[in-house]
């Protein structure tokens, strides 16, 4: 489920850097490499490998971005910000999920 969720982020970022981002901005440029790099991740690895690790470090440099580089656009700042905070909240359900399920299991 996570997967395609983050195949769905992914594909939302590259169309946000494409229609939101000036063609100079380097807003544009995070949001297709990030896009891009989270696509590659939910493909290519197997569900509960580094795809939860990978996500949560991509989710963390989106959330970054605006303030590292300097965003001149509040909107291409608040797409990343919110943006990178859905991915590590896809990162982390799995994890979350595995560590509630020990814990149910524990108490009965």
């Amino acid at each position: 489920m996570a997967r395609w969720v983050n195949v769905g982020i992914g594909l939302w970022l590259i169309a946000a850097g494409m229609a939101l981002a000036g063609p100079d901005s380097p807003a544009q440029l995070v949001n297709l490499a990030a896009g891009a790099a989270l696509i590659l991740v939910a493909v290519a690895t197997r569900p509960g490998s580094a795809e939860g690790l990978a996500a949560i470090l991509l989710g963390a440099c989106l959330m970054v971005a605006p303030a590292a580089l300097g965003y001149a656009d509040v909107v291409n700042a608040l797409v990343d910000v919110l943006t990178g905070l859905a991915v590590v909240a896809v990162g982390l359900q799995p994890h979350l999920a595995r560590r509630l399920a020990a814990r149910r299991a524990l108490r009965a």
